[in-house]
């Protein structure tokens, strides 16, 4: 009666890339996506009425959440600035690259001057980091390893990366960066002390580094991501995206042996020796745990920093070629019709890459 005259005309379709800047908040998205949007392909779902304006919305809420935890935060009594309207921006630039963010805010605690970003996720995705925190009193968390922000769905630590190293935050001497997780299920809160990693930082910048080249020529830079990455899954441009690979006519044709593509098979041949060595490795240093352990009598070891706990584990599985046999011969009995069997089974489409390598002996 009423939900469909909600949020009609609230979307808001600018984007920083049509200027010629990148913004940080993206500052970690696949440069492929990036490029369907600036040469303006359409979305898979872009037809769908009300589309638009419901996905602002869905921005709005996460503002909401924001200022939620901003007036905690006011509550606490602490300095802060730059929240609210008339955020100033903050520039990083690296060769052809202009970066542009607005953070948060600004915090100062005692004499030392801290940014904040805030975040406000599902449970689900809360909950990879809480089981990696410290809860320091119920629905509080802290969460001490940096690197683990690398390894998620949709990582921040580039845009943070990005606002460390900004001329703001050179400027005032801001020398670490909060970042406030909000579960926006359970209202609980995970807090992260970020430092400056320039490692990380130059990753981000070199994947971005020949994107102007590619719009310049209207071309499609490569993707970031594999298919079955939750990145893909939820790109707007996924399905247009991956299509062409399923449609694919079969024929070989011998490439021209570019810089690019020779690079390509360069890092592949590196990557399966380092896969080979790194599985003769890592065999070698568990097989020596379990022998110390055997020999101290202990299932629980430390060495140098790296905890070793050894426990016996049971793992369930299904036996498909049972199964299979017995709904064959349910359906022979006519217990069961042979829809409703093949119903048992669902049908995964993926894309897959064989790659021999002609020149390993």
């Amino acid at each position: 009666m009423i939900v469909d005259k909600f949020y009609v005309g609230e979307h808001t379709p600018w984007s920083a890339l049509s200027k010629g800047t990148f913004r940080m908040s993206s500052a970690e998205q696949c440069t492929r996506r990036a490029g369907y949007q600036f040469l303006k392909y359409s979305e898979d779902d872009e037809s769908a009425p009300g589309y638009d304006d419901f996905r602002s919305v869905v921005l709005e809420e996460g503002n909401l959440q924001e200022v939620e935890v901003v007036r905690r935060i006011q509550e606490i009594g602490l300095k802060i600035w730059n929240f609210g309207q008339g955020q100033a921006w903050t520039v990083y630039k690296f060769e052809n690259q202009f970066w542009r963010g607005h953070p948060d805010l600004f915090i100062q605690v005692g004499d030392d001057t801290y940014g904040i970003e805030i975040k406000s996720t599902t449970h689900t995705l809360f909950e990879k980091y809480a089981n990696a925190s410290e809860e320091v009193l119920p629905g509080r968390y802290i969460l001490y390893d940096q690197t683990l922000l690398h390894d998620v769905t949709f990582p921040y630590m580039g845009q943070i990366q990005m606002y460390l190293h900004s001329d703001k935050a050179v400027k005032q001497g801001i020398e670490q960066w909060l970042l406030l997780v909000k579960n926006r299920d359970s209202g609980a809160v995970m807090e992260c002390l970020i430092d400056k990693d320039p490692e990380y930082l130059a990753a981000i910048t070199t994947r971005w580094k020949n994107f102007w080249v590619y719009m310049l020529a209207g071309r499609l830079p490569n993707r970031n991501f594999e298919k079955t990455s939750d990145q893909c899954k939820y790109c707007p441009f996924q399905k247009r995206c991956w299509g062409a690979l399923a449609e694919l006519p079969k024929k070989k044709v011998e490439l021209e042996e570019t810089e690019e593509l020779l690079r390509a098979t360069e890092l592949w041949r590196e990557g399966k020796v380092f896969e080979k060595k790194a599985g003769l490795r890592l065999d070698w240093s568990k097989l020596q745990f379990e022998n110390e352990a055997i020999n101290q009598k202990a299932n629980r070891l430390s060495v140098d920093g790296i905890d070793i706990i050894i426990s016996d584990r049971e793992r369930e599985g299904l036996n498909t070629d049972y199964v299979r046999s017995l709904l064959a011969r349910l359906v022979k009995e006519k217990a069961l019709t042979p829809e409703e069997a093949k119903e048992c089974f669902t049908v995964t489409e993926y894309t897959q890459m064989n790659v021999k390598d002609r020149q390993t002996k």
